[in-house]
């Protein structure tokens, strides 16, 4: 089963933490530009949920071998 973000979902982007790990940036708020795959990443720590998707898939250009970790709400994240 695959997990996917639809054109305009609202994510949170990362910023590097405590110990080098990825956290939520609460002020750096985007929307994807594409319906985007999703690759889900380990995360207990709030009540969004952490995935990979790739670059272009936030801005509608760039790499598509590159994959970003942003935050979305839990609810949003759509498995087909």
């Amino acid at each position: 089963m695959s997990t996917y973000l639809e054109k305009g979902t609202k994510f949170c982007r990362s910023r590097r933490g405590h110990k080098g790990f990825f956290y939520p940036d609460l002020e750096d708020w985007d929307t994807t530009a594409v319906r985007a795959k999703a690759i889900p990443m380990s995360w207990v720590g709030s009540e969004m949920a952490a995935v990979l998707i790739t670059e272009d898939s936030i801005f509608g250009f760039g790499r598509a071998d590159r994959l970003i970790p942003v935050w979305v709400e839990k609810s949003d994240l759509i498995k087909e």
